[in-house]
């Protein structure tokens, strides 16, 4: 019995040190194109963050010991951005305690009225985080790519024409 106890608490240990999350955007978005030297339209809009987004990608499976810091990310970031971006390219799952640990920094977001795209979805995260409710926070939304959840960021913030009553 206590083999296996000892067991499950490595494997949770080493599955926690293989979550990863990196701040900014990765190298490979400020990609030149060879040819030209220039930029691709595709990575032009990802060169330079809008003001007030932060970004974090997110790496292996998300669950308690990794979600837990997407908080530490929120403390870090102070005054809070008006958006983050999640990108979940690399989160190939999430289980119950990890949707539990996102639920509440996307609270916390909520309180602090901070926008939260989450791109780059896996379809069996996206299954998980439906079925768990995640997705049904006013300010989370699902974006397909990370260029367009760029361009999303960018509008935050930007309120239409007032009418005036007169």
């Amino acid at each position: 019995e206590v083999g296996i106890v000892m067991a499950s608490l490595i494997f949770m240990h080493r599955m926690a040190e293989t979550t990863a999350f990196e701040k900014g955007v990765a190298l490979q978005d400020e990609d030149k194109d060879d040819l030209s030297g220039e930029f691709r339209p595709a990575y032009r809009a990802r060169r330079e963050l809008p003001k007030g987004v932060e970004v974090f990608e997110l790496h292996g499976p998300l669950f308690f010991g990794a979600a837990s810091r997407l908080n530490d990310a929120f403390e870090a970031a102070f005054p809070p951005p008006k958006a983050f971006i999640l990108r979940f390219r690399d989160v190939p799952m999430v289980d119950v305690s990890g949707v539990g640990s996102l639920n509440r920094f996307l609270k916390r977001c909520e309180t602090h009225e901070v926008a939260i795209l989450l791109t780059e979805l896996q379809p069996r995260t996206l299954d998980v985080l439906t079925r768990m409710g995640t997705l049904k926070f006013k300010n989370v939304q699902t974006v397909a790519s990370y260029a367009e959840a760029l361009e999303r960021a960018e509008t935050l913030g930007h309120p239409g024409p007032r009418l005036v009553a007169g």
